[in-house]
């Protein structure tokens, strides 16, 4: 995720908040007892005006759309912490139910690095103390979609997690 080459610079609100990161997490059969237990997918696209790059799909990036600055994320920051201090306790929730397990079965929830009061407010929904969850964003900040494979693989790296643990991502 190169989020930097969209990025305003001059928006201090939004420019500080994000990373460029890379990961990726294989998954392959094996003999022992482990695996995906369940997941939870979704998209609402009703928040789309708060989190957007002011292009169509279809427009080419040219001098022009670059002088406009329509290749530059926008965010309405208020909003869409209120969309994912909402969403973000309920999807954790509903993917340990879903794989038949509690919440005391859980050795360490590694969530999207997207905020820092997000992620303690989705723990505090959850009812998770903070030494369960695995935080890193001082580190890169919001690197979007890479940024659980870089926590997972710096939580096996620091020992939070080991084989068979039960982590919610």
């Amino acid at each position: 995720e190169t989020i930097s080459r969209n990025i305003d610079w001059q928006d201090r609100e939004t420019c500080v908040l994000f990373g460029d990161g890379a990961g990726a997490v294989i998954v392959q059969a094996c003999d022992e007892p482990t695996g995906v237990l369940s997941f939870v997918l979704g998209s609402d696209g009703s928040g789309g005006p708060h989190l957007r790059i002011n292009m169509g799909a279809r427009e080419t990036i040219t001098p022009e759309t670059i002088m406009r600055g329509g290749h530059l994320l926008r965010m309405n920051g208020r909003e869409v912490f209120k969309f994912a201090t909402r969403v973000m306790g309920q999807v954790a929730a509903k993917a340990i139910t879903q794989a038949g397990m509690s919440l005391s079965d859980i050795d360490l929830l590694i969530p999207h690095q997207a905020n820092l009061r997000i992620i303690e407010l989705a723990a505090r929904h959850l009812g998770l103390p903070m030494d369960k969850v695995f935080v890193n964003i001082q580190e890169y900040g919001n690197t979007s979609a890479a940024s659980i494979p870089i926590a997972l693989v710096e939580a096996i790296e620091q020992g939070r997690c080991k084989d068979g643990d039960n982590l919610c991502l």
